[in-house]
């Protein structure tokens, strides 16, 4: 069955207080594409402390700037009783470029996530390829054409502007860029997923606004778990931010 993906952090409206029992925040929910309902939790992604980090929002990886990469535990639950995916990061480079590995709850390998930066892997936009044990190569490349020369064409007017709001407001503001992927079978054919934001007829209670963003998973063979994993690394968890990509 195809559906849609998305996070539902910390911070998401309607979260409510941080829980006391100690149980994992982040929701990973989904639904059918077909249809709002039923709406279901897949996991709650967690990010493994990096050795010499305490857990927390104190923790090295959550404060701001460079934040290191570190494994993932997709939990089935809240409480941490049953493993739905782990995500186990297998070599990072100094221009940004990583490759992940994603294992099911027996340590069985079910895929590699290969993420490239612009300039430095496929082409001039970032690259993100997933390759499943038993399936074909996915390559997704971030942001369509026409939308980067839209973005390049108006970089003297909205590129200074961030600047200043920045220097103004004394907060760090994230400069927006195109970010739709489609991620189809050796780069060519039919959309296996897209990351887009969702649309006014999609919206859901979840989903109050059109800049809100989730995964389609569009092919019935695509692993929910290999899927689960893609999204949770988009969403930056293995960095501790949640900030949407």
């Amino acid at each position: 069955m195809t559906q849609y993906l998305w996070l539902r952090g910390p911070d998401s409206p309607g979260m409510g207080e941080r829980p006391r029992d100690g149980s994992v925040v982040p929701h990973i929910r989904s639904r059918p594409d077909d249809s709002t309902w039923p709406v279901r939790t897949l996991a709650h992604p967690e990010r493994i402390p990096l050795p010499g980090e305490t857990p927390g929002p104190g923790a090295p990886g959550h404060a701001t700037g460079w934040k290191p990469i570190a494994p993932l535990t997709l939990w089935a639950d809240a409480h941490r009783q049953h493993v739905y995916a782990h995500v186990v990061p297998e070599h990072v480079d100094k221009h940004g470029g990583a490759t992940f590995t994603v294992y099911g709850s027996a340590g069985d390998p079910l895929a590699s996530i290969t993420a490239e930066p612009p300039l430095r892997g496929r082409g001039l936009r970032a690259c993100v390829t997933v390759r499943q044990t038993d399936g074909p190569e996915v390559v997704g490349f971030q942001g369509r054409i026409l939308s980067w020369w839209g973005w390049w064409l108006l970089a003297p007017v909205h590129i200074p502007l961030r600047i200043a709001l920045t220097i103004l407001l004394e907060e760090y503001l994230p400069m927006p860029h195109p970010t739709r992927t489609r991620w189809r079978v050796g780069g060519k054919g039919r959309t296996v997923l897209e990351w887009r934001r969702v649309g006014r007829k999609n919206e859901t209670v979840e989903h109050s606004g059109r800049f809100d963003r989730w995964l389609h998973v569009a092919a019935e063979w695509f692993d929910p778990r290999v899927a689960a994993a893609l999204l949770a690394l988009h969403r930056g968890c293995h960095r501790g931010t949640w900030a949407g990509t």
